[in-house]
């Protein structure tokens, strides 16, 4: 009976030590684009769960559409989410792994802007216009400094 207490208990002594030692759980997803990009993750229910009226990827993909341009200006990647596995390759695993980064419910159309240095910088459970996509980027000091120095994307 003392084995299996020291058995046990060593287990639960190193679970934390080894949970460090994992990868990021979107190490594949969001790190391709770390540095480099500001990814716009639409996370929505298949089939469709609890949303506000007019919550869903079409509604999303009617707002942002004509404005490639302005996304591509600001370093956006918009990927969408559980439809990740267009992306690079990206298994779907990869995108449960998003959602528990990221605490989306699985029910739920949410929109989350991460920013270059990783972070989330804004989360919204409707869909979020280009102006107001714009407004948030073009606030950042990271961006800020882009525009100052002239950046645009190739």
């Amino acid at each position: 009976m003392y084995r299996v207490f020291c058995v046990i208990a060593g287990a639960f002594l190193l679970l934390p030590i080894l949970s460090l030692a994992q990868p990021a759980p979107d190490s594949g997803a969001l790190a391709a684009l770390h540095g480099r990009s500001r990814p716009l993750l639409i996370f929505y229910p298949q089939p469709p769960g609890e949303r506000p009226p007019g919550a869903s990827p079409q509604k999303q993909r009617d707002l942002l559409k004509g404005h490639e341009e302005e996304l591509k200006e600001r370093d956006v990647s918009v990927l969408w989410v559980p439809d990740l596995d267009d992306f690079d390759g990206v298994s779907s695993g990869k995108w449960r792994d998003l959602r528990r980064r990221f605490h989306i419910d699985d029910r739920r159309f949410t929109v989350v802007l991460v920013g270059k240095d990783g972070g989330e910088k804004f989360r919204s459970h409707v869909p979020v216009t280009i102006e107001k996509l714009d407004a948030l980027i073009d606030a950042m000091p990271m961006r800020q400094q882009e525009m100052q120095d002239g950046h645009h994307s190739e």
